[in-house]
């Protein structure tokens, strides 16, 4: 189909001919196939995700979150602060930060644990 995106599950050589497995008996003939590349989420991206899980795993609306202070490692980990707004313009509350790795997973901090939990692998765009 022109104009779509699929993830390759296997390749196959048949023939002299290479075909891609979409999953399952999907099977597409290498000579109609164009790769782009997975291009990283962008900090505006990143922050999205990582309000969206908080809003989710936390039980708060998302309309009270905010996020702070992005920063990235020599690696190329990018790292942000997730706030809950208490709207009354003197409190923001810290609870959570969210990291996205340079082999693009992401992971959010347990402070009760004092570790890292990976949340999704393979966040790209």
């Amino acid at each position: 189909m022109s104009g779509t995106s699929w993830r390759v599950a296997s390749v196959a050589g048949i023939n002299n001919q290479t075909w891609y497995n979409l999953g399952g008996q999907q099977w597409i003939d290498g000579r109609y196939v164009n790769f782009k590349a997975d291009q990283p989420l962008t900090d505006a991206q990143f922050t999205q995700r990582a309000l969206q899980d908080a809003a989710k795993t936390y039980h708060i609306k998302s309309g009270n979150l905010i996020t702070m202070g992005i920063t990235t490692d020599a690696s190329g980990t990018r790292e942000v602060g997730v706030y809950e707004d208490q709207h009354d313009g003197l409190h923001v509350v810290g609870f959570t930060r969210y990291r996205l790795t340079a082999n693009n997973a992401l992971l959010r901090y347990d402070a009760t644990k004092n570790t890292w939990a990976t949340i999704q692998t393979n966040v790209i765009q």
